[in-house]
C-alpha cells in the first residue's frame, strides 16, 4: 500500500510502498523504495512514515550510513565477479519472451538426469538488466555444484527474461542488479 516517507517539516517527502506485517514471524512489516531515497534517509537524523495518511513513530538512522557504506562495498564486490561492464551491448535473445518470471526457466532447459539426480540443490543466479530489460552478464553468484545445471539457468534466463526497461529516480534509463534462487531436482 502507498506510504510517504517524511525527513522533516521543511524537506519534502518521498513516495514508498509499505508492506504490513503477516502472521508470519519471518515476514515482519517493511518499507520498500529506492536507493536514491535510502541515502536521503542518512543524511537525517530521524524520519517518520505516514502509511494511508496516519503518521507512525519517529525512526534513527544513526547506524544507516555504516549500512549503505556496507551495502556499496557489497555491490562492487558482486559486479566485479559478473564481469560488469557498464551500458554494454545485450545480446538479442533467441527464441521468444516467457509470459512471465514463472515461464523464463523450464524444466525441460536442463538434462533430464542431471536435473532430476539433485535434491534439495539450489543456485543463486544473478545478472544485469540492461537499459532495454534484457538480461546479460547472468553468473552464479552462489552455485549448486552442477556447473550444468547453473549454466543452463543463465541461458534460458537470457533467453527468455524481459523486465520492463528500468529508469533512475529521474526517469532516466538505467541498468539494475537482479538476482533469483534456482531449485533444481524434481
Amino acid at each position: 500500500m502507498p506510504a510517504t516517507i517524511m525527513f522533516g517539516s521543511s524537506v519534502p517527502t518521498q513516495s514508498a510502498t509499505y508492506y504490513p506485517a503477516t502472521d508470519q514471524p519471518d515476514k515482519p512489516a517493511y518499507i520498500k523504495t529506492d536507493w536514491a531515497t535510502l541515502r536521503r534517509l542518512a543524511e537525517h537524523e530521524t524520519f517518520s512514515i505516514a502509511v494511508n495518511g496516519a503518521t507512525s513513530s519517529r525512526f534513527s538512522t544513526k547506524n544507516l550510513s555504516a549500512g549503505i557504506d556496507a551495502m556499496d562495498r557489497c555491490r562492487t564486490t558482486i559486479l566485479r565477479t559478473m564481469r560488469y561492464v557498464a551500458d554494454a551491448e545485450t545480446p538479442e535473445p533467441t527464441g521468444g519472451w516467457g509470459d512471465g518470471s514463472g515461464d523464463w526457466i523450464r524444466k525441460k532447459d536442463f538434462p533430464t538426469k542431471l536435473f532430476d539426480a539433485q535434491r534439495n540443490t539450489a543456485a543463486l543466479i544473478a545478472w544485469i538488466v540492461g537499459k532495454d530489460g534484457r538480461i546479460r552478464n547472468c553468473t552464479p553468484l552462489v552455485p549448486s555444484g552442477e556447473p550444468i545445471l547453473d549454466t543452463a539457468a543463465c541461458e534460458a534466463l537470457t533467453r527468455r527474461a524481459k523486465f520492463a526497461p528500468p529508469l533512475d529516480p529521474s526517469g532516466k534509463p538505467t541498468e539494475i542488479f537482479g538476482s533469483r534462487i534456482i531449485r533444481y531436482g524434481s
